[in-house]
């Protein structure tokens, strides 16, 4: 049965009101399940079933099974979307079931008690009457081998428990329908946590990289170069003139990202203590036969991965839609205005073999977040694109599209994927053969000359490939064109966002 107008508009009043600031676990609860309760219009989830439905609000557990199930039965893409939406408002159902478990846990006024009071009650510290410390609460850190204090997230966490359950409903389903609500949850998840110190206070910057710096023997344009300012017209010219590679230096220097996010502080505290999943590719490249994905906390990729001086592999966060999962970070930057010039139309010949991409009503925005070392494989992107750098250098090597016949493109795999927007050249591993100056009369002169004369048979055209370079610093943008290749290498722990847009 359609909802009626006047149900409609309760579900619309209830999806723009928020809770309380004062983590009222009671109130939360009855607001979360007030929304799960009213229809949307044209909601897909009763194609699910009666069945499912009777049972998702007393038995969350075994809905989530059987969504779980649905949502790995096709590719993502192909998943009807009644799965997605079953798997959400299960997700929400199991939080309000957690948050339910809080309520049980009063102190003799009847109010609901948070971990974080519960600790410093054990230890005998004095509470003002509102409920806050008099002195922050610090929970017994893990350390690094240099003694940074670590988070740790402890067992019996109902926080971490929750964001658990509501981050993996948002990774597996992207939140079709409920995005406001889980926000909400999010955001009074946040207030209960005012008291946490960061155990990463003591760091106020990532450990500094010894990578070398590649030497730029062909740069490209700098915006610069072309005597005015690149402002949204001039842009525009450009896309007309020649839509060709252009390195926007100090573009986004005024973004609060560019100083905030280099103080792991500032990015712990906007994930709840570090309590947020994000997922991280494992390995040199996604190319790699050793490549893999999984799904952690922050606290965990942080640790493991951009502090620890001697990680067992590269971990990076690549590609992903951090900012719409964690709306307060958007606060830190600014959607450049270039995103909405009018780029060159794609072609069959810009798109390498994949089909063409709907049209983007707003700038698709995605963040890389790695330690020294992460490379991004030669490829192109379905979309033109600006490369903002916010954190740290990365070295970027371009190949226009006339120089694909050299690029060695992949082709379809062994799956039937389309790969052709890749290239099976191993772009660290040309530079280290072109670079290198072996000792005269070494046998490893002899390895080395080897591996060159092996590569270069395996790919006698790379060599004539023309490229164009740069490498960019916090503050600077760049401009891709749809089409062109480009291998991206970080130099230093490296935070970059990108815009696609058509």
């Amino acid at each position: 049965m359609p909802s009626s107008p006047s149900q409609l508009r309760t579900v619309e009043a209830c999806a723009s009101e928020d809770f309380s600031s004062d983590c009222d676990i009671p109130s939360i609860i009855e607001h979360t399940q007030k929304c799960l309760v009213l229809e949307l219009e044209n909601d897909t989830i009763r194609e699910c079933g009666a069945a499912a439905l009777a049972i998702i609000a007393s038995k969350p557990d075994d809905v989530l099974r059987l969504a779980h199930r649905k949502l790995h039965t096709w590719p993502f893409r192909d998943v009807p979307i009644c799965w997605r939406r079953l798997y959400e408002d299960a997700s929400l159902w199991k939080a309000i079931a957690l948050l339910r478990v809080q309520t049980c846990r009063r102190n003799p006024k009847g109010h609901a008690i948070d971990t974080v009071s519960r600790k410093r009650k054990r230890r005998g510290e004095q509470e003002n009457p509102k409920g806050h410390s008099s002195s922050p609460a610090v929970e017994r850190p893990s350390t690094t081998d240099d003694g940074i204090n670590l988070p740790t997230i402890m067992a019996g966490d109902w926080v971490a428990d929750i964001v658990k359950v509501l981050d993996m409903a948002i990774i597996l389903t992207g939140a079709p329908s409920r995005k406001h609500l889980f926000n909400n949850l999010f955001n009074n998840l946040q207030s209960s946590l005012l008291h946490e110190v960061s155990k990463l206070d003591t760091l106020r910057g990532f450990p500094p990289s010894h990578l070398r710096r590649p030497k730029v023997r062909f740069p490209m344009q700098n915006y610069k170069a072309l005597g005015s300012d690149m402002n949204f017209t001039a842009l525009q010219e450009h896309l007309d003139a020649s839509a060709s590679p252009l390195i926007l230096e100090g573009a986004i220097s005024h973004w609060p990202a560019c100083s905030a996010w280099k103080n792991p502080a500032h990015l712990m505290q906007h994930t709840l203590g570090g309590r947020r999943l994000v997922p991280v590719e494992l390995g040199r490249s996604y190319t790699d036969e050793d490549w893999g994905q999984k799904i952690m906390t922050f606290a965990e990729f942080v640790h493991d991965y951009l502090i620890n001086p001697m990680p067992k592999q590269t971990g990076y966060l690549a590609q992903h839609d951090l900012l719409t999962q964690i709306p307060g970070l958007l606060e830190d930057i600014q959607t450049p205005d270039y995103c909405f010039t009018t780029p060159p139309p794609a072609t069959p010949e810009l798109l390498h073999g994949q089909p063409t991409p709907p049209h983007l009503e707003e700038p698709l925005v995605n963040t890389w977040l790695g330690p020294g070392g992460t490379i991004s494989p030669l490829h192109t992107d379905p979309y033109h694109n600006i490369l903002c750098q916010v954190v740290g250098h990365k070295y970027i090597r371009l190949y226009a599209p006339s120089e694909t016949p050299k690029l060695y493109s992949r082709g379809v795999d062994e799956a039937g994927v389309s790969m052709e927007n890749t290239s099976r050249v191993d772009v660290s591993i040309a530079m280290e053969l072109a670079g290198r100056s072996a000792a005269v009369g070494c046998d490893d002169e002899i390895s080395h000359e080897n591996a060159r004369n092996d590569f270069e048979e395996r790919f006698p055209l790379f060599k004539d490939a023309r490229y164009i370079e740069a490498v960019l610093g916090p503050g600077d943008s760049l401009y891709i064109p749809l089409g062109w290749w480009h291998y991206v290498e970080s130099l230093s722990t490296s935070c970059s966002v990108s815009f696609w847009w058509n």
